[in-house]
């Protein structure tokens, strides 16, 4: 492979992570090429419809490595299965000898339970249909010979649902005071991402968790730096993922150097969080 297609990459999905991982991508002299059916990109168009990626080959040709990180927010289960197994069927289909393709997942697929600690190696049940979907995609990934990184929920200074709950005066996260929440931030995940790009033993399977901390430690913290807020009497039934209750283990991604820079509170110094 040339230099030049080494230091070429798409990024399928423009959106939150997309966008943090093409701006350090450029940052480190990465020609970036980003695709997008639904947000503003160099590429607008469905990654999983073929005229799609020939006109970002004809833009940027031979990439070393192809990042997909689509995401549906919430989405249904034919929301996933268009946004995740479609776009990764094309993209296995159609990427060419010798480019990394590297697929962006969720550690939510663990669904554990109990506080157990959860590392690649754990068995996913695929209880939900939306599971199932993102099982399938990171097997046809992984038999192509790609990468999957399974992120755990991502913050940054303008997005973390924690911090917009507490703020907003809503009633506490479901769950037992002892069950553990798994936080990401995004410009870490980005530059998880780049390193599994860069190193020559970066495929397979890997999980990204910034930290883990319990219901309990969330909220002291979260009364230490922004001050005692009255909370909702309303509660909130609990979605699948506010039912898990685990610990994210990401020594096999830290075993290749990657390291989180940052931190739930260090977000919520002053001058970090946004209004």
């Amino acid at each position: 492979m040339s230099v030049d297609c080494q230091r070429a990459v798409w990024i399928i999905g423009a959106g939150y992570l997309g966008s943090e991982l093409a701006l350090q991508g450029r940052s480190l002299g990465l020609r970036v090429l980003t695709i997008d059916k639904a947000r503003p990109a160099d590429v607008c168009g469905d990654a999983a419809q073929e005229q799609t990626l020939r006109r970002a080959s004809e833009l940027l040709p031979c990439p070393g490595t192809i990042f997909c990180c689509v995401a549906t927010h919430g989405g249904d289960a034919r929301a996933y299965r268009s946004a995740y197994e479609s776009v990764a069927s094309r993209l296995v289909c159609s990427v060419r000898t010798g480019c990394r393709l590297i697929f962006c997942s969720s550690t939510g697929v663990y669904e554990g339970r109990g506080g157990a600690v959860v590392t690649e190696e754990c068995e996913c049940p695929g209880g939900s249909e939306r599971h199932r979907v993102l099982l399938r995609a990171e097997q046809e990934v992984l038999r192509a010979g790609g990468t999957v990184l399974r992120l755990a929920p991502l913050y940054g200074p303008d997005r973390c649902e924690l911090v917009r709950r507490y703020r907003s005066g809503e009633s506490r996260l479901p769950g037992a005071e002892d069950r553990f929440l798994n936080y990401l931030h995004v410009d870490d995940a980005a530059a998880a991402l780049l390193l599994l790009s860069e190193v020559g033993n970066g495929r397979g399977l890997y999980n990204a968790c910034g930290e883990s901390l319990t219901i309990r430690q969330a909220y002291a913290m979260l009364r230490e730096e922004l001050g005692e807020i009255p909370r909702s009497s309303v509660t909130h039934r609990a979605t699948r993922r506010e039912g898990t209750n685990q610990i994210v283990s990401s020594a096999k991604l830290r075993a290749l150097g990657w390291e989180p820079r940052h931190s739930l509170r260090q977000m919520m110094t002053p001058g970090r969080m946004q209004p």
